[in-house]
Formats: C-alpha cells, sequence, structure tokens
C-alpha cells in the first residue's frame, strides 16, 4: 500500500511494526493479516533512534527536535494475540509489581536547570482490551442515526418513551476488581468502555475512609501517607484482578483474572507485615468516624444558620425556639473545638493543646505511606483519640438526632420556611 514498515522485534507470529508515525502489531499467519494501531500520541516528526530498554522491556524513541519518547511494557503489548484481538475483550497479563513509597520531593523550581516530567502513576499497571466499544442507548441511536443520514435514509426524531428510557438509563462501566490471596475484595477500579487497550493503574493500596463531599472528592485531611485521601498499603503477596461490564445493571464477567505479585521494593529497610496493615486497617476505622463526625458537625452548623434565617422571616414562631437554637449552636461548637482545637487561640498565634485531629494525623498521615512498623507513639496517640472519642460521637449524636430534630419539628409548626434537613408539612 505504498507504506513502509520497520520491523522492530519478531515474536512468534507477531512483530512490533513502526509505521510512519504510528506503532502497531502486525500479525501474519493463516488467518490472514491484522494490523492494530497503538495511539501513543507520537508527533508527526522523524524518529531518529529507537533502543529497546531491556531491563523493564521499554522502546525508548529518540526524535528531531522534539526529545524523547517510552512506550512502556511491550511484554503486556506481546499477549495482543489474534485469538484475544478476536475475542470480545479481556484482561492482559500482569507484570511483577514493586511496593515502595514515591518521593514527594519537587525539583522544579530550579527551573530549565533541572527539568523533568512526571514519572507513569506507580503501583500495578493493568491493561484490558475490548473489541467493541460498549455504549448508551443514546450513542447507538445517534449512531444509528449517523449511518442511516450517510445513505440518504430518512432519519426519524424518537419517541417520548424512548427519550425517556435514554434520560434513566446508567451509563455503562467496565470494574476491576482486585483481590487479596484470602480472596477478600481489596478494591473496585473502573475504567473506560471504548474499544482497543485501555490502561488503568492501582497504587496497591485500600480505599480512602475520607468523607464524600457534594463536589465527589473525599474531605477532611488526608490518609495514609502522601496523596491525601488514600488507604492503607497492602502487604507483598499474590493478588488477583478480574474484569467485568455492568450494561443495564446487569454484570458480566469478561475474559479471565489474572494473577500478580506485590514485592517489597526494599525487604530489609521497608518490612510490610500483616501486623503493620491490621493496626492501618483498625486506625482507618476511627478515621472513617472521626473524619465523619467532623463533618456531621459542620452540616449541623449549616441546619442550624438555615434555621436561624428561617426563624426571622417567622415573627409568630415561639421566641423560645431561638433561644433552644442558640444554646444548640453552642453545644455543636464545642462538639467542633473538641475535634479541632480552640479557634479563639489559635487565631492569635498562641500555644494550643494537640486535638484529636491533629493526633489523628500523627498515626495516619505521615507513617503510613513508609511502610514501616507501628512505634509506641502511634499506639499512644490511637488510644487517646479512642478513648476520648467516644464520649463526643454519643454528644453530637444526641445533638442532632434529638435536640436539632426537635427544634426543627417546632419550626415547621410555626410555618417557618423549609430548610435542609425537614420535610414540610401540609393538609388540604
Amino acid at each position: 500500500r505504498g507504506t513502509v514498515y520497520t520491523i522492530l522485534e519478531d515474536y512468534k507470529d507477531a512483530n512490533l511494526l513502526f509505521a510512519g508515525t504510528e506503532f502497531g502489531i502486525y500479525f501474519s499467519n493463516d488467518g490472514g493479516e491484522k494490523w492494530t494501531r497503538l495511539r501513543g500520541g507520537l508527533p508527526t516528526i522523524m524518529v531518529r533512534d529507537m533502543v529497546f530498554q531491556t531491563q523493564h522491556d521499554d522502546l525508548v524513541i529518540g526524535t528531531f527536535g522534539r526529545g524523547f519518547y517510552v512506550l512502556d511494557d511491550l511484554e503486556t503489548l506481546r499477549s495482543m494475540t489474534p485469538e484475544l484481538l478476536a475475542s470480545d475483550g479481556g484482561l492482559l497479563p500482569v507484570n511483577r509489581t514493586p511496593l515502595f513509597v514515591t518521593s514527594n520531593s519537587d525539583p522544579n523550581w530550579q527551573g530549565t536547570r533541572f527539568f523533568t516530567r512526571e514519572n507513569p502513576s506507580s503501583g500495578a499497571t493493568f491493561y484490558y482490551y475490548l473489541k467493541d466499544a460498549i455504549r448508551t442507548q443514546r450513542q447507538e441511536r445517534q449512531r444509528a442515526d449517523q449511518a442511516a443520514a450517510r445513505r440518504g435514509e430518512d432519519v426519524f426524531y424518537p419517541s417520548w418513551d424512548s427519550l425517556r428510557l435514554e434520560d434513566l438509563e446508567t451509563a455503562p462501566q467496565m470494574i476491576l476488581t482486585v483481590a487479596d490471596p484470602e480472596g477478600r475484595i481489596v478494591r473496585r477500579l473502573t475504567g473506560r468502555t471504548s474499544s482497543g487497550v485501555t490502561r488503568v493503574t492501582w497504587d496497591l493500596r485500600y480505599p480512602s475512609t475520607s468523607p464524600i463531599s457534594s463536589g465527589g472528592g473525599g474531605g477532611g485531611f488526608g490518609g495514609f501517607g502522601r496523596g491525601g485521601g488514600a488507604g492503607p498499603y497492602v502487604v507483598p503477596g499474590t493478588y488477583a484482578v478480574s474484569l467485568a461490564k455492568v450494561v443495564g445493571g446487569e454484570t458480566t464477567l469478561v475474559g479471565t483474572s489474572q494473577s500478580f505479585e506485590v514485592y517489597p521494593l526494599d525487604d530489609v529497610r521497608n518490612p510490610r507485615s500483616a501486623d503493620v496493615l491490621a493496626f492501618e486497617q483498625q486506625a482507618a476505622s476511627l478515621q472513617r468516624a472521626v473524619l465523619g463526625t467532623n463533618s456531621a458537625a459542620g452540616e449541623a452548623m449549616t441546619r442550624i444558620g438555615l434555621l436561624e434565617r428561617a426563624l426571622d422571616q417567622t415573627p409568630n414562631a415561639n421566641p423560645q425556639i431561638r433561644i433552644d437554637l442558640a444554646a444548640l449552636k453552642n453545644s455543636v461548637r464545642e462538639v467542633q473545638w473538641a475535634l479541632n482545637g480552640d479557634p479563639t487561640i489559635g487565631r492569635r498565634r498562641q500555644s494550643t493543646p494537640p486535638s484529636l485531629t491533629s493526633r489523628l494525623r500523627r498515626f495516619t498521615g505521615g507513617w503510613g505511606g513508609l511502610l514501616h512498623e507501628v512505634t509506641g507513639f502511634h499506639r499512644e496517640q490511637y488510644d487517646i483519640v479512642a478513648g476520648e472519642f467516644g464520649g463526643i460521637l454519643a454528644q453530637l449524636r444526641q445533638l442532632v438526632e434529638v435536640d436539632l430534630k426537635r427544634i426543627e419539628d417546632a419550626a415547621e409548626a410555626a410555618g417557618a420556611p423549609w430548610t435542609s434537613g425537614r420535610i414540610p408539612n401540609w393538609r388540604p
């Protein structure tokens, strides 16, 4: 066809090829020939050098005037056999994955004197292949309409029932489920539903226990180690990942599961034992409760503020409601101070006793990302937070579920405007 293909490496019946500015895998066997393009973002530029980095099985490409590019994990791409490409899809084999903590230093403050780019995401890298994209009902209808328009056929407006089904449809998902050596689910990850090969990276951590905010992210401060909002690291061992598609609320497995090994990068300096993980999971449970209680106290203060504004517009309300609401506001504020410290002293740059959340950071924020053993200091901080938190949680539960509810019911009976947290009453 006039295209010059350069064979980079032979592998059984498949060749890794470079064609112009495209990479791909070219299959030639009794069943015919097939070219599969790899979209790696390489610009239209002259390629001057191509070298295989054998230690990690990467292809390094030097270009004229544009720097160099790296094509990762050639061993994984070699698994793109004609049999896999002919199937509906599935997971590709997963390489052995080292467990380590990435550096938090940022040398870019030196500017052009020390130019760097981001490394690939650390953790276990999963590749999966889908022969055909999984589309929503709206996408399928639009593709059919476009095809009909290209053929010169009439395209009709869909019925209201069809549009209603499209509006109510839950978008399809690809779910990757990671299980530990005992078969317990460790993490669930999502991936694209487009055709071709998709790459998903697992950071070798359990899920975060930080509160989920309305913006969709984790609230509160970060979790175990650097990065914020992350759970504790797993322990070394053999893990398994499986792939499933969720279409119309029905989950269907795709292909077969793949096993892979997580090994410590440094056994001597960074021991990672089951005892460390057990303490981290215990600490994560406490972290979830403390941060959730802190967020619940903030939501209660928001509801109280809205209720104050509503009572300003309810002149016939019993004055006792405002008195009770003011007392409740002070009580919730005391809960916030017990969790986060006294802001009156802190604003004036004076020393304050450690708050429960600051103590919590000391055994979930710094040490959890270092992979070393639990110290006596960590256990001491845990015991202090656990000992004091139970009473605070019970106090807030009384304030929100009983006292605030009683005041909101009184405001509703007085005809106050609606506020968050209550359902209006109405009688015909």
